[in-house]
């Protein structure tokens, strides 16, 4: 993994937030963790290889996120998240698909650092 990359983290929940940071950096990675939009959306550059979205959000929902970054063309990996069913979940995967976004992941909340992990890990070895 190039520990140049930009990860970016958007989630409202500071705890879990700071879980997936924690989790992220354990891997040797860095990342920066953000619960609202507007500041995420101006974190996000050219560099950022990989964000992760907590699907339910107080400022904006998931959906329009990924409308947001389909609009900005988001050329990086995503992993989604969040604590609604896995069918709401899987919707926002096809959703996401059609926006030519390329979602890697897919996190249903509260999750194991190793589900998380095996996602990272698997990401890697894809670009090697």
């Amino acid at each position: 993994m190039d520990s140049s990359e930009e990860i970016l983290i958007l989630d409202d929940d500071a705890d879990v937030g700071d879980f997936i940071a924690t989790a992220v950096r354990s891997t040797g990675l860095q990342c920066m963790l953000y619960s609202n939009a507007a500041e995420f959306l101006a974190a996000l550059t050219p560099r950022t290889s990989l964000v992760m979205l907590d699907l339910m959000m107080p400022d904006v929902d998931g959906i329009e996120m990924l409308r947001r970054l389909g609009r900005l063309d988001y050329k990086g990996d995503i992993i989604l998240m969040s604590g609604v069913s896995k069918r709401v979940l899987e919707t926002a995967v096809e959703f996401a698909g059609s926006m030519q976004l390329s979602v890697i992941g897919d996190l249903e909340k509260p999750f194991r650092l190793k589900q998380l992990q095996e996602i990272l890990q698997k990401r890697h070895g894809a670009k090697n």
